[in-house]
């Protein structure tokens, strides 16, 4: 969460070269900020930062109305947890 997002319009009729960022002022989840743009939370999507037990960064990028299951991410990058 933060004041800022990342627009791309969808469909044929809203075509542009690339995401713009626009300002989302004191929106903090993803709902709140699909409601402030005007699309649904399942036609966004949201990057989710953990660290495994060596501090390793680990970069999840899931559609906007999902939650990371950590326990699937964990296995399937055959660690035991994320942080």
């Amino acid at each position: 969460a933060g004041d800022r997002a990342w627009l791309q319009p969808h469909g044929l009729a809203q075509r542009c070269d690339r995401p713009r960022q626009v300002a989302t002022p004191g929106k903090q989840s993803i709902e709140e900020v699909a409601g402030f743009l005007g699309v649904k939370a399942e036609n966004t999507g949201k990057a989710v930062f953990y660290v495994d037990k060596d501090e390793k960064l680990i970069f999840a990028m899931i559609r906007g109305d999902f939650e990371v299951n950590e326990s699937k991410l964990a296995n399937h990058l055959g660690i035991t947890e994320v942080n």
